[in-house]
């Protein structure tokens, strides 16, 4: 037997359900139908996923939607941790060892959390204009800087336009103490 012809050991990981729960699932893997979708089995948790010849994967519409076509049959018959898109373990070993061992407890935590839950996706629309008119009209600072912009000729004030007024409370990456936490 070649190389080529060995089953892949990589993983590709799609979502962390708890079991029991389906063992194998219809939807292609992110390499079409050869790879067929199944569980990886450690205690009360199951990792759903596929074999993969690859470590990484493009973020191209179709293997998104491979990943999101997995991930929609899984939630019809159990409760779900999604994986991040384009996730894959070299070895199965690696997802029980370093994945599912140490954070058992929370991933079980979690799962009963979302159970009997809903998401749901809000898509907002907003005209620019009124927005920036209101940000304007609430912003006496920001309205002042607008109006001193636009007295002054476009060649000599480009850059400042371009560059964004500080808000209350901003600071910049010079400020000494600015920081993350």
């Amino acid at each position: 037997m070649t190389e080529q012809d060995q089953p892949s050991a990589c993983k590709y990981l799609y979502a962390i359900i708890p079991t029991p729960g389906p063992e194998t699932f219809t939807s292609p893997g992110i390499n079409g139908p050869q790879n067929a979708v199944h569980t990886l089995t450690f205690g009360r948790l199951a990792a759903v996923v596929s074999d993969s010849p690859q470590i990484e994967y493009d973020n191209t519409r179709r293997n998104m939607m491979a990943h999101t076509r997995v991930l929609e049959e899984v939630m019809q018959t159990s409760v779900l941790l999604p994986v991040r898109f384009g996730t894959v373990a070299s070895t199965p070993e690696i997802i029980t060892d370093r994945l599912l061992t140490p954070r058992y407890d929370e991933f079980s935590h979690l799962l009963e959390q979302v159970r009997d839950r809903v998401e749901l996706g809000l898509k907002a629309f907003w005209q620019e204009g009124i927005v920036f008119k209101e940000i304007i009209d609430e912003n006496p600072d920001i309205r002042k800087r607008r109006d001193a912009l636009q007295k002054r000729p476009l060649d000599r004030s480009h850059a400042e336009r371009r560059t964004p007024a500080p808000w209350p409370g901003h600071r910049t990456d010079s400020d000494p103490q600015a920081s993350c936490g």
